[in-house]
């Protein structure tokens, strides 16, 4: 997955084990810009995302986070890893289609 012109190194995460993730700051140190304006990699995993760096951002939370915080849906109480499959299962379980 290397970009021609990167070394190897770069793709390592060279924040430490206790470190989490979900910062600000480490989440765009992992994204990878495509040298061609191809788009964003994950420095963590090498997958790639096109051109929004969005996409890439929210993979880094939801993959490689470090958090075990579970979310909890308000209609029936079933626990999700993250937002995203929390508002995933809300949409299809439920008929829920907010932004918030």
């Amino acid at each position: 997955f290397a970009y021609e012109g990167y070394e190897e190194e770069q793709y390592e995460y060279q924040g430490g084990q206790g470190e989490d993730v979900n910062k600000e700051d480490k989440i765009l140190d992992n994204i990878l810009d495509d040298p061609l304006g191809l788009g964003y990699t994950c420095a963590l995993c090498g997958r790639s995302f096109g051109s929004d760096k969005s996409h890439c951002k929210r993979h880094i939370k939801n993959v490689h986070s470090k958090t075990t915080t579970a979310m909890a849906c308000d209609f029936c109480q079933k626990s999700y890893k993250n937002y995203d499959t929390l508002k995933t299962h809300q949409r299809a379980t439920h008929g829920v289609y907010s932004n918030k």
